[in-house]
């Protein structure tokens, strides 16, 4: 990955002598991932204007997509463009690569863990039994929806996510930064570091680091409501999605989409494992490997049982 981050034209003249500098799989497996995910962007604007959400069936509503586009909609209305437009080849490759990055994939491993889990299920569902707003079907208005603010007080709901997101890191390459040129810096055990040199952190690592979080291969939220380890030392090493000025700016909207997506299946389900060959357990940063295969069961939940 450091060839096609850092140096793409250094590998481009590399291939003309007959030279290879990255094996060839990597940027076939980078163009089919794109052209994955812009094939659901473009099915997805495809069925919103074939049928209005208001009168589409509750499963079939695309909530992950229509929060994303209306984020870019707000851009489009304060730069005064039309929007009326389809979705320009820009912002396409920018929902698209939030829909891989940060939801289809941190979504799918938070709900995974969860299904594996069952006591922690079972103690979801009651931490979530007063949602009576999340029950299917919804209400005609997103006014009827519980607040993000309602949601982000919800303990256990959010340290599954939390610790889904640690085990399961949404950052598939180096994070790099640079030195400051004006002095040395000490990083952990290396010392007088020079300016200007570059250093990459890897969020797996971090999030791996037995001394913060301790039993740290394994699925733990308890660690986020205290119960595990020093809270306030692992809330400084928790790094999804990456710190300071290059620390992604869809952070916030994407831990609120999953808040609400998990919220409301969890309200209305209860799920188990049926098949998970593989799954989760190939230490890959992102996608994992092909072979791997999951199937879960959905069990409605009914008013009595809540």
């Amino acid at each position: 990955m450091f060839w096609l981050l850092y140096m793409p034209g250094l590998r481009k003249w590399a291939r003309r002598i007959g030279l290879t500098i990255a094996p060839d799989w990597i940027g076939e497996a980078r163009r089919n991932l794109e052209q994955w995910t812009l094939q659901i962007v473009d099915n997805t604007e495809k069925a919103l204007r074939k049928k209005s959400v208001e009168n589409m069936p509750d499963g079939d509503v695309p909530i992950v997509y229509n929060q994303l586009k209306l984020a870019h909609t707000k851009e489009r209305y304060a730069k005064g463009v039309d929007l009326a437009l389809a979705p320009t080849s820009e912002e396409r490759l920018q929902i698209a690569s939030e829909c891989l990055d940060h939801l289809s994939i941190a979504y799918t491993f938070v709900v995974y863990e969860i299904s594996r889990h069952q006591e922690a299920q079972r103690k979801l569902h009651k931490e979530l039994e007063n949602l009576k707003s999340l029950k299917l079907p919804l209400g005609p208005s997103t006014s009827d929806l519980p607040t993000a603010a309602e949601l982000e007080s919800l303990p256990l709901l959010n340290a599954m996510i939390k610790e889904s997101l640690r085990l399961r890191g949404t950052l598939p390459t180096p994070n790099p930064r640079v030195t400051p040129l004006d002095k040395v810096t000490t990083i952990g055990p290396y010392k007088s570091i020079p300016g200007g040199i570059r250093i990459s952190s890897f969020a797996w690592c971090l999030h791996r680091n037995e001394n913060v979080f301790p039993d740290c291969e394994n699925w733990r939220p308890e660690r986020w409501l205290g119960e595990l380890g020093d809270l306030g030392e692992q809330e400084r090493w928790f790094w999804t999605f990456g710190s300071g000025s290059r620390m992604c700016v869809g952070d916030s909207l994407a831990i609120e989409m999953i808040r609400y997506a998990v919220a409301l299946m969890f309200t209305n389900f209860h799920t188990s494992v049926v098949v998970s060959e593989g799954f989760g357990k190939d230490r890959q940063w992102v996608v994992g490997k092909p072979d791997e295969k999951l199937v879960l069961r959905f069990d409605e939940i009914h008013a009595e049982e809540a």
